[in-house]
């Protein structure tokens, strides 16, 4: 009587784990299905932003010609700017094994340094080298949303976007590779994500919350990117080298003295000494201040026409919204 009991026991020990194996087994099957269905949709999210971004980016330029005024420019360079900034953060959500990333990683750094300083002059063949190049892009993204054939395409779409040479402002825009400045960061010493992080939470704010978002631009930098604002810190040196916060403008409340203050003041708690204002300019309700690298030439004070950096305050909330150094330390050596 026992032992039959006891097989019953068994059996039914047996039949009870089977089942609990079972359900777990259907229950991670399950999570695996989600798991592959939620990055699926990442992916489709991210792609659809970065083609709707590339299509942004190709309208801006076409804007662009030999007659288009600095002002016209500084708006169009804002929004290639937010255009680029926008895809990058959402490739984050995409797996960093997929054979296209680097090519359109490269493809937004260069759009953005290139929108940095269209201001600094205007140049035919740099800015059909880079239509080009966006043409191209939103053509080949397009064409990934439509595909049922991603595996090849996407291997098409890495190699057609490896042939876009870099290009850079350099008195007028090439695609050469001969070293482009930068000699203070190289003489730095490198820093790590956890020292970029904590500096661009000073910048950013300490209850950000931070995606780090890597690329291929030049210099190397960490670009940290939150809900409504970016920073970018040099690898070398641990620089702030831009950052742009994606801020609403209403009504300007602020006079341009205090926008020009809180930018002295910004500059000031960066610890960059040694420089005064050169210009001042306004676009879309923010007052941008450039400042540039001051010498002594005999007696009289002599301002850099190329170590120059810009911070944008919003005349509407009087904070800093916007901070571009990239010339200003491509160009300083000491």
């Amino acid at each position: 009587m026992g032992t039959v009991r006891g097989r019953v026991l068994a059996v039914s020990f047996i039949a009870a784990f089977l089942v609990t194996t079972l359900a777990f087994g259907y229950i991670a099957h399950d999570e695996r299905q989600k798991r592959i269905k939620s990055e699926e949709a990442a992916i489709e999210r991210a792609i659809i932003q970065m083609a709707e971004s590339s299509t942004g980016i190709k309208k801006a330029l076409e804007e662009i010609d030999s007659k288009t005024t600095a002002d016209e420019l500084l708006r169009l360079s804002a929004e290639i700017k937010q255009h680029c900034l926008v895809a990058t953060a959402k490739m984050s959500d995409l797996p960093v094994d997929l054979e296209y990333t680097a090519g359109l990683y490269r493809f937004f750094n260069i759009a953005s340094d290139y929108s940095e300083s269209m201001s600094a002059g205007y140049d035919n063949d740099g800015l059909n080298v880079l239509k080009s190049y966006a043409k191209k892009t939103e053509k080949l993204l397009n064409m990934l949303l439509s595909s049922d054939n991603r595996p090849e395409l996407t291997e098409s779409l890495a190699d057609e976007l490896s042939y876009y040479p870099y290009i850079y402002y350099d008195g007028k825009y090439t695609n050469d590779d001969t070293q482009r400045g930068f000699d203070l960061l190289y003489k730095s010493d490198k820093i790590s994500e956890r020292e970029a992080y904590k500096k661009a939470k000073e910048l950013l704010g300490k209850n950000s919350t931070l995606t780090l978002v890597r690329g291929n631009g030049f210099p190397p930098v960490y670009t940290y990117v939150c809900n409504n604002a970016s920073v970018e810190i040099s690898v070398m040196g641990g620089f702030p080298i831009r950052l742009l916060f994606d801020l609403p403008q209403t009504d300007a409340k602020y006079e341009e003295n205090v926008c020009v203050r809180v930018a002295e003041e910004y500059i000031d708690q960066l610890g960059i000494g040694g420089v005064a204002l050169s210009r001042i300019r306004w676009a879309d309700g923010i007052c941008f201040a450039e400042f540039a690298r001051t010498y002594i030439d005999g007696r009289q004070q002599v301002l850099s026409d190329r170590e120059r950096l810009t911070v944008g305050v919003s005349a509407d909330t009087g904070r800093v919204c916007y901070y571009d150094a990239y010339n200003y330390y491509r160009y300083r050596s000491d």
